[in-house]
């Protein structure tokens, strides 16, 4: 009996020994997630979030910067959602940009005759 209420009190200590060992405070990621996706056709569904509250603008331009053709903000908020339909664009490349104080969070889309791709989202710090 001795020999059993050792070995249960030993499996028991080894089974929390993890617990124990990670006592420190869990990590919270503070990065910008955008999740882009095509709904249909030439329509892009837009989500970002993680924002912070923090200010952020979103822009959608030529791959030079040149030319704007979609520009918002988000202030106040965590979170941000927009269809965007780019049936009016002619073929070619552009770049997804979220912005907030020295993130980037960038995206190419490739626009052909009839169809969209997207790459993968690209985050860099200034």
């Amino acid at each position: 009996m001795k020999r059993f209420h050792w070995l249960a009190t030993l499996c028991l200590a080894v089974m929390t020994l993890p617990v124990w060992a990670n006592n420190s405070a869990p990590t919270v990621s503070t990065d910008i997630l955008v999740n882009a996706k095509i709904a249909e056709g030439k329509v892009i569904s837009l989500k970002v979030s993680n924002l912070q509250m923090e200010k952020t603008s979103i822009r959608l331009t030529d791959l030079k910067g040149d030319n704007t053709y979609y520009r918002d903000f988000v202030k106040d908020h965590n979170g941000y959602g927009r269809r965007l339909n780019l049936d009016n664009l002619p073929a070619g490349k552009y770049m997804l940009t979220v912005k907030q104080k020295d993130e980037y969070v960038k995206q190419i889309i490739v626009i052909k005759d009839n169809y969209v791709l997207l790459s993968r989202t690209n985050h860099q710090q200034t």
